[in-house]
């Protein structure tokens, strides 16, 4: 059993419900095709965007659902797959 200080829960609160923006570019899938066969697995907030001339798959979605996405696409849950980010840490207020 677990249990978070109030400080704590409220901060798991507000990662949660913070939206990042990944930029992911794909070598060998359509980045259109991908994004209609992924979006049943966003969240209600969630959205994709493309971007055709460097097939490119935007992901806008709360962290722990863009990194279950990047696990499924890429094969690994870490972010520093997205060109647009180096490391965000689950917890932390700060994006990099």
């Amino acid at each position: 059993m677990v249990f978070l200080s109030m400080a704590n829960a409220g901060q798991l609160y507000s990662f949660q419900q913070r939206v990042i923006i990944c930029m992911l570019p794909l070598e060998h899938a359509d980045a259109e095709q991908l994004a209609d066969v992924m979006a049943p697995f966003l969240s209600p907030q969630g959205k994709f965007a493309t971007y055709s001339p460097t097939n490119t798959l935007i992901i806008k979605d709360q962290p722990s659902k863009v990194r279950m996405l990047i696990k499924v696409i890429k094969g690994k849950a870490d972010l520093s797959e997205c060109q647009n980010f180096e490391n965000v840490q689950e917890g932390s207020n700060k994006i990099p």
